[in-house]
């Protein structure tokens, strides 16, 4: 959260990209279909499903509780998210594909790209965008940051190219020039 993983691939789109928002593609899934909802209205309450639609707000409440919540969420999300995204790349008929997605090691699904940018903040830096924005306290997005980052770590194969996001948006730019590979 708040690393720049977006940002990134939006600078990367106006070169001709086409971007993958695994986020979206996640809620737009989970409010599709049925199974998902029964799912997680079993696991987490009624509360997370109104007129059958996830009600996200009492979903992150629920999920961010515990990494055991999270990575329950995970079980019941990401085998059909799986099979969408890679659908969603292999048929992608833009000169290149995008996933903007935070999960790309944890799910192990490295093969599927030809390159692989990780794109790493320090905490403070992640936060502090973050509350910019608004969305959430900073003492909830401390809690969401931590429980997510438990699910991976920096990936330590070569294939990765990493990515310091720090300072300016400009400099950031300047930083994905110099390391682009497509």
């Amino acid at each position: 959260m708040g690393c720049g993983k977006s940002t990134c691939a939006k600078m990367l789109a106006r070169t001709g990209c086409m971007i993958i928002d695994a986020d979206q593609i996640a809620k737009n899934l989970m409010n599709g279909d049925a199974d998902i909802r029964e799912g997680l209205v079993r696991n987490f309450g009624k509360a997370v499903v109104a007129e059958g639609a996830v009600v996200f707000g009492a979903l992150g409440e629920a999920v961010f509780g515990s990494f055991k919540n999270l990575v329950t969420l995970n079980g019941i999300v990401h085998p059909k998210l799986l099979d969408l995204l890679y659908k969603e790349v292999s048929e992608c008929s833009a000169p290149a594909c995008i996933l903007d997605a935070a999960l790309i090691a944890h799910w192990a699904i490295e093969p599927w790209f030809d390159v692989l940018y990780w794109i790493q903040a320090s905490e403070d830096i992640r936060l502090g965008r973050l509350i910019q924005k608004g969305a959430l306290p900073a003492q909830t997005l401390k809690k969401r940051m931590r429980l997510q980052q438990k699910l991976f770590a920096e990936p330590q194969n070569g294939k990765w190219t990493v990515l310091l996001n720090e300072g300016t948006l400009e400099e950031f730019k300047e930083e994905i020039e110099q390391n682009r590979l497509f």
